[in-house]
């Protein structure tokens, strides 16, 4: 099996995101570590139940999507917003795509689903796994409002390895 490009690893993350607002019963909110990766079957009856936080949603979306461990930990559950933002390639807002990451440091991780634009700061769309409910849509302007002393850090994924 070949690896992903950073193009259909993004792809991937994006559509395992939707799938996981479609089926946010699935799902509840756990800060422990080590997160599961592959220990949860998405496509098990709904009696399974995920439970994890932001940091580890994002870091299971890329193991579903097929790109790399955006902690840089090799997959072993460990991991957060800290580890990503000293991971993964920092972009301006203008450059994200869906796929990327927005980490509200050191508070709160999202998924972006929609490029970024000069224009759309506040009202890009984003996947948030931290509320009751999640995961579910947002924008953005959510979150800066939510966290505003934040380092807000616009993320990308690097070239994965074979």
């Amino acid at each position: 099996m070949s690896v992903p490009t950073l193009e259909e690893a993004r792809k991937g993350i994006v559509k395992y995101a939707e799938w996981a607002v479609a089926h946010h019963e699935r799902f509840g909110y756990n800060d422990e570590r080590p997160f599961p990766l592959e220990h949860f079957d998405r496509w098990a009856p709904t009696t399974s139940k995920l439970y994890i936080d932001c940091s580890g949603f994002a870091t299971l979306l890329s193991f579903w999507g097929g790109g790399g461990d955006p902690n840089g930990y090799h997959w072993n559950g460990y991991g957060n917003g800290e580890s990503m933002a000293k991971h993964l390639q920092w972009i301006p807002q203008q450059s994200t795509q869906p796929g990327d990451f927005i980490c509200y440091a050191p508070y709160h991780v999202t998924i972006i689903m929609e490029a970024g634009t000069s224009s759309n700061i506040s009202t890009q769309k984003v996947v948030s796994m931290g509320h009751t409910g999640d995961p579910g849509f947002y924008q953005n302007g959510q979150f800066l409002r939510e966290f505003p002393n934040a380092a807000v850090i616009y993320m990308r994924l690097k070239r994965r390895e074979a």
